[in-house]
């Protein structure tokens, strides 16, 4: 069957839909919305740099593990604390 996964909520999830297409012979796209195109907010702000479209193309980060970057800013903003702590 044709895959094709839509997983572009974070940064982090486009990051392994690209690893997770470029390993499955039967999973020629990947829908992928830069961040470029949205407005603020965590899918935009959450890495610090993204793999940019080169030719229609998204090229394998050279990185270690899925070769993003997490912006210690943004994690901290987007943190959610235990409230049922008293």
């Amino acid at each position: 069957r044709l895959v094709v996964p839509h997983a572009w909520n974070t940064g982090i999830t486009a990051a392994a839909a690209i690893h997770f297409a470029a390993v499955t012979p039967n999973c020629p796209y990947v829908e992928y919305l830069p961040p470029a195109m949205l407005g603020p907010g965590l899918r935009k702000d959450l890495l610090s740099k993204e793999p940019t479209l080169v030719d229609g193309i998204v090229p394998l980060p050279d990185d270690p593990g899925l070769g993003v970057e997490l912006d210690d800013d943004a994690v901290a903003h987007y943190r959610l604390t235990d409230m049922a702590r008293p």
